[in-house]
């Protein structure tokens, strides 16, 4: 898949996965293990993550893609148009 980066977990990513954990636990927010994960290595290098999951705003400092829907003309379904989130 182009435009997809592999990036591979380190004792540090887990440690680093670890600490969210329990820092969002202790605020009374609670996040999946994989995403904890996937929130800790898409901000070790500086990335976004695309998901339909409201939990991922919960995690401080991650910056979330969020797509704009707009209307095409004359259809009734709307089409996808990538922008960037200036907020992260």
């Amino acid at each position: 898949m182009l435009g997809l980066r592999y990036v591979e977990e380190e004792i540090d990513t887990w440690l680093r996965t670890d600490e969210l954990g329990r820092s969002l636990d202790a605020a009374g927010k609670m996040l999946p293990l994989p995403d904890l994960l996937l929130s800790v290595l898409a901000q070790g290098v500086d990335t976004e993550v695309y998901s339909t999951d409201k939990h991922f705003q919960k995690v401080p400092g991650l910056r979330l893609y969020r797509p704009v829907l707009q209307p095409q003309e004359g259809a009734k379904n709307h089409k996808v148009v990538p922008t960037r989130d200036s907020s992260g």
